[in-house]
């Protein structure tokens, strides 16, 4: 492993901020690039991109924490695993929760259309 990388990952362990902000900086396009791939695979307005980053940013924080030197597989590819698992989780949580927003309102569907026969007839009944 790259010796900067390593001080980089030692640093960021110990508690050091600025270490991560400049690890983070290093794999920025990784992140971006990632973020926009699953971003783009939902059509949703209520997520945006910045929270795909967001997570994509945390994934990298946590793969920094647990990254083993003495495995045989590069950081980088590490990160991009941890990250692309991290955006994965995010889409499934994502699309339970719109499937159970939706289940809701189609739940709800007769007692809507209930309410509004009911207005309807009363009105009916004012004119």
């Amino acid at each position: 492993m790259d010796r900067e990388l390593q001080t980089l990952i030692t640093r960021v362990r110990s508690g050091d901020e600025s270490a991560f902000a400049d690890l983070a900086a290093q794999y920025k396009p990784l992140v971006y690039r990632m973020a926009k791939a699953y971003s783009d695979k939902l059509n949703n307005d209520s997520v945006g991109f910045d929270d795909f980053i967001q997570e994509a940013t945390l994934a990298l924080y946590s793969a920094v924490c647990t990254y083993k030197e003495t495995d045989k597989v590069t950081f980088g590819l590490y990160a991009k695993v941890c990250i692309r698992n991290r955006l994965v989780s995010y889409l499934r949580s994502i699309s339970k929760k719109q499937k159970k927003q939706t289940q809701k309102r189609s739940e709800n569907e007769p007692a809507r259309r209930l309410i509004e026969k009911v207005d309807a007839e009363e009105l009916e009944g004012k004119i």
